[in-house]
């Protein structure tokens, strides 16, 4: 289409609207039923379609395991209780997760400041409140971008500085000087 409207290509060469119903079967029909001069004017500007490689330009990420599921899901009978089944299983995942992670924010707090255990739900919320917040960034359109940038390059940064500071704490508790004695 972007090639008839740039006028490389004649109106003649315009496909079926049916096209995007059965491409499969209906492509190959419309290109052998073109007239050999039009099919020798758009032969040189189709491009090889593989679909190996393009989903190997895709496959990659948190998106696999969609694809992956989806595919597997669409071969089991009953496919519609499977994939609920399945996002049932992807939700308890998650939220099993989260309340993993928020437990050890606000049990630690809890230790620490022993006000904060009157006030477990207020600090329950102080906890989530931000850590929403935060998560926003990452169902935006850029949210893939910005989790691929975490997943590569954001992460060791935060281990390399817990390192530093776990080395920093066991040499402050069993004291550093005492070994020199």
């Amino acid at each position: 289409m972007d090639l008839i409207i740039a006028q490389v290509l004649p109106p003649e060469a315009h496909p079926p609207d049916s096209l995007y119903y059965d491409p499969s079967s209906i492509y190959p029909k419309w290109l052998n039923n073109l007239p050999e001069h039009i099919k020798n004017r758009i032969l040189p500007n189709l491009t090889e379609c593989n679909l190996s490689k393009e989903l190997n330009k895709v496959m990659f990420g948190p998106g696999v395991v969609i694809v992956t599921f989806s595919d597997i899901i669409s071969l089991f009978s009953g496919p519609t209780f499977w994939s609920i089944i399945t996002f049932l299983l992807l939700v308890n995942l998650g939220l099993s997760t989260v309340i993993g992670i928020i437990q050890g924010i606000i049990t630690p707090l809890q230790d620490t400041f022993s006000s904060l255990r009157e006030h477990s739900k207020l600090l329950t919320v102080g906890v989530c409140v931000p850590m929403f917040l935060g998560s926003l960034l990452f169902v935006r359109p850029s949210g893939s971008y910005y989790v691929n940038l975490l997943d590569d390059y954001w992460v060791s940064l935060p281990l390399f500085f817990i390192v530093i500071l776990e080395t920093i704490a066991m040499a402050w508790i069993y004291g550093a000087r005492s070994q020199t004695r």
